[in-house]
C-alpha cells in the first residue's frame, strides 16, 4: 500500500525534488520480460543488505508492480512502454482507471 501511495504522489508531482509530475525509470518498462525470469519472489536486483527470499520481495518484483500499477492509472500507459532508460514519463491520470483499480484492490482476491 505504501508503494502505491508513493506512486500516486509521483503521478501528482508531490515528491520532494521531483520537479513536477515527471517520472524517470531506472530501467525501461519495455525491457520487462514476461517469461518468468527473473522468478517472482527470488532475490534479484540491487540491495544494500543480504536478501532473504522468505521475508520480502525483490527489487525486480517491485518494478513489475510499479509498472503494472502505472499502466492501470495512466491514460497514456502505452507511452510508458516506448521510453528509454532515464527518459521522463508524465502520467496522464485516468480517474476511471484509478477507481477501477481501487475497487479491485478493495474487493480482494476471489477465492
Amino acid at each position: 500500500c505504501r508503494n502505491f501511495e508513493w506512486q500516486m504522489c509521483a503521478v501528482r508531482g508531490l515528491l520532494n525534488w521531483q520537479g513536477g509530475g515527471n517520472i524517470a525509470f531506472a530501467r525501461a518498462p519495455k525491457t520487462m520480460w514476461l517469461d518468468g525470469y527473473p522468478p517472482f519472489g527470488h532475490c534479484s536486483g540491487w540491495t544494500d543488505a543480504p536478501c532473504n527470499d522468505q521475508i520480502g520481495f525483490a527489487n525486480d518484483d517491485i518494478f513489475y508492480l510499479e509498472v503494472c500499477l502505472f499502466s492501470q492509472v495512466c491514460k497514456n500507459n502505452a507511452q510508458m512502454f516506448q521510453l528509454e532508460v532515464g527518459e521522463n514519463f508524465f502520467c496522464d491520470l485516468d480517474v476511471d482507471g484509478f477507481n477501477n483499480l481501487k475497487r479491485i484492490l478493495l474487493e480482494g482476491p476471489g477465492i
